[in-house]
């Protein structure tokens, strides 16, 4: 009668002679993940194999593969069995929560002559199965809620992706610019910033100390596996009103007759969108320029 002279095992490409009390572990050529087989009388798991799949695969519709143990006895008689396993693709990724940014059109008066924010700390996917191929602006941008009444606004990518300009049909000098920044494809972390540099048209307050603001909603963000599973995070910018201001600020509040009141004074702040200043006294209005003077 004859005894086992060989058992090899071979998986992806690699073979291994396993002995029937020790273990083998294959790797294989192709980085699909690790197989270890353990002999007849191993120790600890007599008879068993264990199977693990390495992540982070270009896997779209699930990689095949498979281990054959082949055994050979001292009359060279052979025979042989091989396993099939598929190995499928794990979770995609995961989205982060909506990040609004502020933009306030009373920092257009500034000496930048522009209003920015940014997301501070870093937004992040959440990883899946696998790393990000790419996060990117896809051009897509909800409605816009709240107090505008300005043209439409016409949405474009640049830059591979990482910049989303929206400017205002009817005036090409309105627009609005968001950069994606920080990218890092192994932890899903990205930062995105905003910038204006010119004043939008909103809708005429209720009462005249009313705000109007308005909110640009759901400018999509996409991060995207290596296997083309996406992800879709959500940028709300908010437009903050400028509003302007008039306060008289000094004088004496009684005069006596043929006498005059000369220690008057008083201030305004026009706002981003300019203004027309009024000065109406005892049922007359004049329109005041401001280097000019009404009486």
């Amino acid at each position: 009668m004859g005894f086992l002279e060989r058992l090899q095992i071979t998986y992806d490409g690699e073979t291994q002679t396993l002995s029937d009390t020790g273990f083998v572990t294959l790797t294989g050529d192709n980085g699909y993940g690790s197989l270890t087989v353990y002999g007849q009388n191993n120790a600890t798991n007599p008879g068993e194999w264990d199977y693990s799949a390495d992540a982070n695969m270009s896997n779209v519709s699930g990689q095949a593969v498979s281990f054959t143990a082949t055994i050979t006895d001292a009359d060279s008689d052979v025979d042989s069995d091989t396993f099939n396993i598929t190995i499928t693709d794990g979770e995609g990724p995961g989205a982060p929560e909506p990040a609004t940014l502020n933009l306030v059109e009373d920092d257009l008066l500034g000496t930048t002559a522009e209003s920015t924010d940014d997301t501070g700390s870093a937004l992040s996917f959440t990883l899946g199965s696998d790393n990000l191929a790419s996060i990117v602006f896809n051009g897509t941008v909800g409605s816009i809620t709240g107090g505008y009444d300005d043209g439409t606004i016409t949405w474009l990518t640049s830059n591979n992706g990482l910049t989303l300009t929206g400017t205002v049909s009817t005036d090409s000098a309105a627009s609005i610019t968001l950069n994606i920044t920080g990218i890092d494809l192994t932890t899903g972390a990205f930062k995105v910033d905003v910038k204006m540099t010119d004043e939008f048209t909103h809708t005429a307050p209720s009462s005249g100390a009313d705000i109007n603001n308005f909110v640009i909603t759901n400018i999509e963000v996409i991060g995207t596996d290596i296997d083309g599973d996406p992800a879709t995070a959500n940028i709300n910018v908010e437009v903050t009103d400028d509003v302007p201001t008039i306060s008289i600020t000094g004088g004496d509040t009684s005069v006596t007759e043929g006498a005059s009141i000369t220690n008057g004074t008083w201030t305004q702040h026009e706002g981003a969108d300019g203004a027309t200043t009024e000065i109406t006294y005892d049922g007359e209005t004049q329109t005041l320029s401001d280097t000019g003077f009404v009486t």
